[in-house]
């Protein structure tokens, strides 16, 4: 009997502490599901990067990549907004002005950068870099347009040269080989127009397309050093380099070799015509590669790229100049999350630029063109192998140097003046 009961007791009391603890248990889980349930209900904090950039290629392949890395960051959003070419770098001037820079910006390195540099409107990434870029090794010189002091202000997106893209299938039509010299260029034109066949394709209407024609005839006629003397010396423009390239030059534009519109026409103008094959020739940039081998091109696969004539095997005109840089009052200077986002972008971006869409030259170590996927542009890329090269003049002069230039050229591209007076008027 004694011993039932001691028995009931132990039941009884195993009961109770069991209960106790089901009832603690159903207390803590009850406590984490309202804690899920508050914190699935409290929203994220999400930083939005906002980046400017100009219209073309690195448009579509920004917009790509921020879509691509918000759906693995879902705290940061990327806002991506698109200029065009013509009126992008007096958007940026008037943000400067107002203080509504974005946090990144496309930009270009060398003078045009070192401007705001100096002005102190751009950040050094140099122990971000550091830190958190673990991408490819830049190329050799690919981070000259962007380094001053010894301190890094960007990161490449890729590289391009000057090349002379000829149509084979004109070529071939006209039983004409493809010119080597500056004389044999003048000859080649002459025939080629007597054949009803328009020789060259340009747009002096952006008068930079015009520009590449005289840095190659300068290259013809003295070396890259000649070139970034004359640039914090103006007077050198009177030394034989640069008149007797502007001499070819004169004689090039009364030759007559782009057509009717050549004053009218822009750049997009310039490699839509040469894309329909309205034309033998254009001197244009590696970009080119994108448009002419498009799905609208009418020359795709017929494509042979050669340097300017005479300009010598170990020099050209190109580099490393575009680039994407950070606003020195952006929040990403505060955030080494935002950081790190913006250099896997970056990345991402000229990754994507060259292996994929085929806009630029490798800027990195084992960045490489696909010459199946892209052949135009890998002939490009054997161009500029193994190449020292400047950049465009308006990225090596000064920006007042820099406008007399261009406003110059542009009078003798329209037979305004002739070179003795483009000479005397850019060396003043």
């Amino acid at each position: 009997m004694g011993d039932d009961r001691f028995i009931n007791r132990v039941i009884v009391g195993i009961i109770i502490c069991l209960t106790s603890i089901l009832g603690i248990l159903l207390c803590v889980i009850y406590s984490d599901i309202r804690n899920t349930k508050s914190t699935r209900n409290k929203e994220v904090p999400v930083k939005t990067i906002k980046i400017w950039t100009i219209h073309g290629g690195i448009e579509d392949i920004l917009n790509e990549v921020a879509r691509t890395y918000e759906s693995k960051r879902t705290d940061i959003k990327i806002e991506v907004t698109t200029f065009k070419n013509e009126v992008y770098q007096s958007s940026i001037e008037n943000a400067v002005i107002t203080n509504e820079l974005p946090d990144v910006f496309f930009f270009w390195g060398y003078e045009k950068l070192k401007k705001f540099v100096d002005l102190d409107l751009v950040w050094d990434i140099s122990e971000a870099m550091e830190k958190y870029y673990d991408g490819e090794k830049p190329l050799q010189g690919a981070m000259d347009g962007v380094t001053y002091n010894g301190q890094i202000y960007g990161m490449p997106v890729y590289g391009w040269c000057t090349a002379l893209f000829c149509n084979r299938e004109l070529f071939e039509k006209a039983q004409l080989q493809y010119p080597n010299t500056y004389e044999e260029l003048l000859t080649t034109i002459e025939q080629l127009k007597a054949k009803g066949i328009t020789p060259m394709s340009s747009g002096s209407k952006e008068i930079w397309l015009t520009s590449l024609y005289y840095m190659n005839l300068v290259l013809t006629e003295g070396t890259i050093e000649g070139v970034y003397e004359a640039a914090t010396n103006p007077q050198l423009f009177k030394t034989e380099q640069f008149y007797h390239a502007a001499q070819k030059l004169e004689a090039l534009i009364q030759a007559k070799p782009w057509g009717k519109n050549y004053l009218e026409n822009d750049s997009y103008d310039a490699s839509y015509d040469f894309s329909q094959g309205k034309a033998a020739m254009i001197l244009s940039g590696s970009w080119v590669a994108a448009n002419v081998e498009g799905a609208d091109s009418k020359v795709k696969g017929k494509i042979d790229i050669i340097s300017f004539p005479e300009i010598p095997q170990a020099v050209g005109v190109g580099g490393y100049a575009d680039t994407l840089v950070i606003n020195k009052q952006s929040q990403i200077t505060q955030d080494e999350s935002l950081q790190e986002a913006y250099f896997e972008i970056v990345k991402e971006v000229s990754t994507k630029a060259i292996e994929k869409y085929g806009i630029g030259l490798p800027a990195y170590e084992n960045q490489k063109v696909n010459p199946k996927v892209f052949p135009t542009l890998y002939q490009c890329a054997q161009i500029a192998k193994d190449k020292t090269m400047h950049p465009a003049y308006d990225q090596v002069f000064d920006e007042n140097f820099s406008s007399i230039y261009y406003e110059t050229l542009s009078q003798l591209v329209s037979g305004q003046i002739d070179s003795d007076q483009f000479i005397e008027n850019v060396a003043r």
